[in-house]
């Protein structure tokens, strides 16, 4: 998604589920109480720091301008296995539109659900969907799934609109 898709409020809310057992490594926002503020750490070593917890990274965008692709790939290959032994989660925030296409494809293989959020301008309105492009072993949903941001972070909104 964009830095105003309200992805970064999805982050928050990933990990606000279940703080106790997830890290959220903050490196382009405000850090908030509970937060590991990461903007100074290597990729290898938020990626390699799971030890039997999930984590939440915001955003793997900053890691690769920073460590480059080849670092936030080999970290997020490591950390699956932690992840599934824990029987948790990981969580990555990626802005579209910085990296080369191949590299957001190389992270999109490596990842098991890949959620894409969307935003546009209809007259003065704004228009917000989800996407779920990817769900490893099942058919992706058809369609897109309207929402709003909220100030706890999205909430798929019960109206459809009919065109």
């Amino acid at each position: 998604g964009s830095a105003t898709s309200g992805i970064d409020r999805f982050a928050r809310q990933f990990w606000a589920i279940s703080r106790e057992t997830r890290d959220l490594f903050m490196l382009d926002g405000f850090i908030e109480e509970g937060m590991v503020h990461a903007r100074a750490l290597p990729a290898q070593e938020i990626l390699r720091s799971v030890a039997g917890k999930g984590l939440v990274v915001d955003s793997l965008s900053t890691l690769i301008m920073k460590d480059g692709i080849d670092q936030v790939l080999a970290g997020v290959v490591s950390c699956r296995q932690a992840v599934q032994d824990a029987k948790e989660h990981a969580f990555f925030t990626l802005y579209r539109g910085l990296h080369a296409p191949y590299n957001e494809i190389l992270l999109i293989r490596f990842c098991d659900v890949v959620i894409e959020l969307h935003e546009e301008l209809r007259g003065n309105e704004i228009i917000r969907a989800l996407e779920i492009k990817k769900i490893a072993g099942m058919q992706p949903p058809g369609r897109l799934l309207p929402f709003v941001v909220t100030e706890k972070g999205i909430e798929l909104s019960t109206t459809s609109r009919v065109v």
